[in-house]
């Protein structure tokens, strides 16, 4: 009798951890769960893109970050949450390199960076809890930025694909500068901010299980991959449409800089906390 009342407690507390967790599992989204967001991106304006990644999905992580200890059962289901998080950030992984949407690729890319912090987040650490704090700030201004560009290509060019948008280094280099900053930043270059939630995040799934360095080693790879198709396609080669109606306001390099500069910035303030 003991042990059978062990057991149904014991699925009680998973039962009950699903539940709150599935929601916002959902809203973030993770992997298995994310099919509506690269349509609601693909769909939606600038504006909805912009505020859908830098808020709506950091509201799911925020939630997950507050429930994660209200239930046992969460023990329990960090095993399964981790491994669809980390199979699911390789699936997709490979999934943005054969993306020709640059929107689509950007939200998918957001899936990856998401499940990513719920693998460092479900360990209940404070490396992880740091880092997939840190991976939210960032990601926000980075996802953001990025929609911005391609929202701003879309409008010169009429198009979205990598295969029609070409070349932009030789009429707009300053524009092209911009764009690799966001997607450089994006990965996790340094001084961005993002490097210290990459290290945070993947030294607290460690510490869970040393065999998932092969999936981190994967996703890191292909991120890599994907963001150099990214840019080598938009940036280099020929165009096929008329470039001279092609030009950047000055309030558009403004945006851009506004969500570059935070990213760098952020570095210092994690500096001056380390000191104290």
């Amino acid at each position: 009798m003991v042990g059978g009342s062990g057991f149904v407690y014991g699925l009680y507390e998973c039962v009950l951890g699903f539940f709150l967790l599935f929601a916002f599992i959902v809203k973030l989204p993770m992997y298995v769960f994310h099919l509506w967001l690269p349509k609601a991106h693909v769909e939606a304006p600038v504006s909805g893109s912009m505020v859908l990644a830098a808020v709506l999905l950091k509201l799911g992580g925020y939630g997950i970050y507050r429930v994660v200890g209200m239930s046992l059962g969460f023990e329990m289901l960090g095993l399964g949450l981790m491994g669809f998080a980390l199979v699911g950030g390789v699936v997709l992984r490979m999934i943005c390199r054969v993306q020709t949407d640059m929107k689509s690729l950007i939200a998918y890319s957001s899936v990856v960076h998401m499940g990513t912090m719920v693998g460092g987040l479900i360990r209940m650490g404070l490396i992880g809890g740091l880092g997939a704090i840190i991976i939210m700030i960032g990601h926000g201004f980075c996802s953001s930025g990025l929609f911005l560009v391609v929202n701003l290509i879309y409008e010169r060019s009429g198009s979205r694909s990598v295969m029609v948008n070409k070349g932009y280094m030789v009429i707009v280099p300053s524009f092209s500068m911009m764009v690799f900053l966001l997607r450089v930043l994006n990965v996790g270059a340094p001084p961005s901010v993002n490097i210290f939630s990459e290290v945070f995040l993947g030294g607290s799934i460690l510490m869970w299980s040393l065999w998932r360095f092969i999936f981190l080693m994967i996703i890191t790879l292909f991120s890599i991959v994907y963001s150099l198709y990214f840019y080598s396609f938009t940036q280099h080669g020929e165009g096929y449409f008329y470039y001279g109606n092609f030009s950047v306001m000055v309030r558009d390099y403004i945006c851009m800089f506004i969500h570059v500069f935070p990213v760098v910035f952020m570095v210092v303030f994690i500096y001056v906390y380390d000191l104290f």
